[in-house]
């Protein structure tokens, strides 16, 4: 599309910490001659908590897949306009049509993650292909890890068993209580996703139930660790550009968005951040090493199995009192 009027050539990016490529933002401007304030926010909620009682002066935001849904509901978010997009064909047809926003009505995405099993090759003998030997074996007991995130353990549990991560279903949660309740004497450690990487390269585990940069990490420090989403499937997360309510540029905040969808932008984002990717024509610029790594692309058939986290609602504390019983057993 063609660069916005003299007018107005500001742009405020508001973004997680390290999550650009090393040139993006000076490659939008010179293409532009748009000039970019960036800021930082640690989670979803002060994402939120920033917008709530009116934009401050943000044009482009890139929040989480569960976040979207909220910010909706809340008339956060400023409707995407298609027609002013020149490069959403570069969009994978499978993330097109999101649960959490159906027609990519408020949002684009920009990056995704999933949950599986990091493991280290050197001392588990055959590929975790199951959640099973994790979550229900005692194969490795003493030597399991768990993240520290209700949703994302129960989740893994409810998959295993047959059921979706987003089951309000109480009798189907308390299945998946259960078994991780019988789990747990043979689990080491649940800590924080940041310190997985840490416990399995010290070799206090050697297997856990991670995010999928937790593998990536370990992967670039050495060649014993693999990562695998179960063949049950598992969680998908999108983080996604959006624009909130309130935008002052927001012509400005679409010529962003395009210059993100261009594949040789996307790709250099890429290979600066070691996130994977939505956007198809962005992969095909992308090493045959990285798009083999199933810790950034699990295989199709395994990667539609995989869910996105939902807002709950009032189910969330069905959730919450599942996990507190974990924890306390």
């Amino acid at each position: 599309m063609a660069a916005p009027a003299a007018a107005a050539k500001k742009l405020s990016v508001y973004n997680w910490d390290v999550y650009i490529g090393l040139t993006t933002l000076a490659t939008f401007t010179a293409k532009t001659g748009i000039d970019v304030d960036s800021a930082i926010y640690a989670n979803n909620e002060e994402l939120l908590a920033n917008l709530m009682n009116g934009n401050p002066g943000y044009d482009i935001i890139v929040p989480s897949d569960y976040m979207i849904v909220q910010m909706v509901k809340r008339n956060v978010l400023f409707p995407i306009d298609h027609a002013k997009l020149a490069d959403t064909d570069n969009i994978d047809r499978g993330f097109r049509d999101p649960v959490f926003d159906p027609g990519l009505g408020f949002c684009v995405p920009y990056t995704f993650t999933t949950v599986g099993i990091t493991y280290c090759k050197s001392k588990v003998s055959e590929v975790p292909g199951s959640w099973k030997m994790i979550l229900d074996s005692d194969r490795y007991s003493g030597r399991i890890a768990l993240v520290r995130d209700a949703r994302v353990v129960l989740g893994a549990a409810l998959k295993y068993l047959g059921f979706s991560v987003n089951t309000a279903n109480e009798p189907e949660i308390a299945a998946a209580r259960d078994l991780l309740i019988r789990q747990k004497p043979r689990v080491q450690w649940i800590a924080a996703d940041a310190d997985l990487a840490s416990v399995l390269a010290s070799g206090d585990a050697d297997l856990a139930l991670t995010w999928s940069g937790t593998a990536g990490l370990l992967e670039r420090k050495g060649t014993d660790y693999a990562y695998v989403v179960p063949h049950e499937g598992g969680i998908v997360a999108v983080d996604a550009l959006a624009i909130p309510a309130g935008a002052p540029h927001v012509d400005n905040a679409y010529a962003f968005i395009d210059h993100i969808l261009d594949a040789s932008v996307d790709a250099e984002i890429c290979n600066t951040i070691h996130y994977s990717t939505p956007n198809a024509a962005a992969r095909r610029m992308l090493s045959a090493a990285e798009l083999n790594d199933p810790s950034l692309y699990p295989p199709p058939e395994i990667l539609t199995k995989c869910e996105s986290l939902l807002d709950l609602g009032g189910a969330r504390k069905l959730y919450d009192d599942a996990w507190d019983a974990v924890q306390a057993a």
